[in-house]
């Protein structure tokens, strides 16, 4: 049975779009077309008057249309603008993390990063972009140097259980170790207790 790992993808889910508007003024109107002070629409024939006005919508409305952020894609968001070196934007998402999903101890550790010294800050970087290389060899399915650069990355930071999940996750799934994988299911249960995938993935391996 292939067990749950979480992905690593950098996915961007949502791009904040910031408008700044000046002073430009509008472009002139065309002397032979009527100016829109003077059109008056109620001369229109009711189909064209729908027409007109089918594609008018409520920004607000629009908004109220999208599905809410989930603390997950929050964290994946946090995780991009920290390797992007904007950490007070990167403290943020990590906080409406924390606020829709206050039991995972993951979101609190990566707000340590923030607050912490700047030599902590510089190996989480490190072991962000070592578990990226390591995501890239896992899509060629090189998975004995997958390993290699995951285990590399938890020599940087190893606060969280995510990487020793996915090194037993690669174990069991593709190496078909599943003593290897144990051990580091183990090990991800021991920075994550409250994690049921990483619980339910040492149960399996232990059949």
């Amino acid at each position: 049975m292939r067990l749950k790992k979480k992905t690593a993808n950098l996915h961007v889910i949502i791009t904040a779009l910031f408008l700044c508007m000046g002073g430009a003024g509008c472009a002139s109107l065309d002397k032979n077309k009527t100016p829109y002070s003077e059109f008056d629409y109620r001369k229109l024939p009711r189909h064209q008057m729908n027409r007109q006005f089918a594609d008018v919508s409520d920004p607000q409305e629009k908004l109220k249309e999208l599905p809410p952020v989930t603390a997950a894609q929050y964290e994946k968001m946090g995780d991009g603008l920290l390797h992007q070196g904007e950490i007070h934007q990167a403290f943020v998402h990590y906080e409406k993390a924390l606020e829709l999903e206050p039991e995972k101890t993951i979101y609190e550790s990566k707000k340590e990063v923030i607050c912490g010294s700047q030599e902590l800050k510089e190996n989480y970087l490190k072991y962000f972009k070592l578990l990226k290389e390591s995501i890239e060899e896992q899509k060629q399915e090189n998975w004995k140097k997958a390993v290699e650069l995951l285990v590399k990355a938890v020599e940087h930071y190893d606060q969280t259980g995510y990487v020793y999940n996915q090194i037993g996750a690669i174990y069991n799934n593709n190496l078909g170790n599943k003593e290897r994988a144990a051990q580091f299911f183990k090990k991800a249960i021991e920075r994550e207790p409250e994690n049921e995938v990483f619980k339910r993935n040492l149960k399996q391996v232990l059949r």
